[in-house]
């Protein structure tokens, strides 16, 4: 059963790459009755093409409001993979209305794994400015199946398996299966420090 993290407004922005969680918040949040439409940030890359002409698609076969930003091509100092995430981060701020991301417990797991690497331990917060998360307590299968369920399409970013492309890539295929094996109950465990992370924020804000 898929649940929302909390309670969402009714007009809302959804991110959208084209892939499976982003499609899924789409036509999951529209069967809800909320108010959608669609944020896509084109990046440099070579699949933007691809993803713009899919987005575009959906947004006319389902009459979707598409609102499109482009990577600019000053990147400094930084990786692809924090350039991109800047930029994206930034058009999605200058919407007055909530954005919605399709990040899933997958993404939490990864995440935290990838700060504890990094000698950091984090969790990946529910909300950022107006950006929310609010299917974070939910895997990426059960999207998926919910997606084939309701015969949905969605297209693979080819650079999710690369594992060359960014070190969360490596976090993804490499150390999860590994921790896993280790711990079995990694998953529950994080979603159980969301919730207890976000009850604290909740607490400190009503005080």
């Amino acid at each position: 059963m898929i649940q929302v993290f909390r309670t969402l407004p009714k007009d809302l922005v959804v991110a959208v790459s084209g892939g499976v969680d982003s499609m899924f918040a789409l036509h999951w949040l529209k069967s809800k009755g909320h108010n959608v439409k669609i944020a896509h940030y084109v990046h440099q890359s070579e699949n933007a093409n691809v993803e713009l002409e899919f987005v575009k698609s959906i947004s006319e076969q389902y009459a979707f409001d598409l609102i499109v930003d482009y990577q600019g091509e000053e990147r400094k100092s930084q990786s692809r993979e924090a350039y991109w995430r800047q930029g994206r981060y930034n058009f999605f701020k200058s919407f007055s209305e909530t954005v919605v991301v399709g990040h899933t417990l997958n993404d939490a797991v990864e995440w935290y794994l990838y700060s504890v690497m990094n000698g950091k331990i984090s969790f990946m917060e529910y909300s950022h400015s107006n950006i929310v998360r609010p299917f974070l307590l939910q895997s990426k299968e059960d999207l998926i199946k919910w997606m084939n369920d309701n015969q949905f399409a969605w297209i693979e970013d080819s650079t999710n398996s690369q594992e060359d492309f960014a070190k969360r890539n490596k976090v993804r295929h490499k150390l999860i299966p590994v921790a896993l094996e280790i711990n079995p109950g990694l998953f529950n465990m994080v979603k159980k420090a969301i919730v207890e992370k976000e009850r604290r924020v909740k607490a400190v804000g009503n005080s």
